[in-house]
């Protein structure tokens, strides 16, 4: 059975054995990106403005976020101070309360609640509104989140 099939024996409702479904999830790819709708979003507090807003979730346990971390660092050397960035460490409980703070702070404090326990998520921001632009979980490649950071500016200048 192809994922095409999959997909329309899923939609139509049929059911389908989960040792069959194994087989086609394992080739799916790790790293998922989203967009997400701006709803009832609000502006981020003024030391964002003016730039796109780089937001990730880490945890220093995190296998996926060790992994990321050399993407995000090249990320970091090509946009530079042309982005905002800013780092949740939900490593320990401390850790989790003091980037609690921090986002209530930063006018995060919605986005943190909804995403603190997603480790290795990055969402990309618009500070004048607080809409997520793109969020991604585990990605890897470079290239999706340069994308989203042209979108972001762009939204910005208009």
């Amino acid at each position: 059975m192809n994922q095409r099939a999959l997909v329309v024996l899923l939609l139509s409702g049929a059911f389908i054995p989960l040792t069959t479904a194994l087989p086609l999830l394992s080739d799916l790819p790790l790293a998922v990106s989203f967009t997400q709708v701006a709803l009832a979003s609000s502006p981020l507090a003024p030391s964002l403005q003016g730039k796109p807003v780089l937001v990730v979730i880490y945890a220093s346990w995190c296998t996926t976020c060790q992994k990321m971390k050399p993407v995000l660092k090249t990320i970091r050397q090509q946009e530079g101070n042309d982005v905002h960035w800013v780092q949740f460490d939900v490593s320990t409980s401390a850790a989790s309360k003091r980037s609690a703070a921090r986002a209530k702070e930063l006018g995060l404090g919605q986005f943190f609640k909804s995403h603190r326990s997603q480790t290795s998520l990055v969402s990309i921001l618009n500070p004048a509104t607080g809409a997520s632009i793109r969020t991604f979980r585990a990605q890897t490649d470079i290239d999706p989140y340069v994308s989203a950071i042209r979108t972001t500016r762009s939204l910005i200048r208009r």
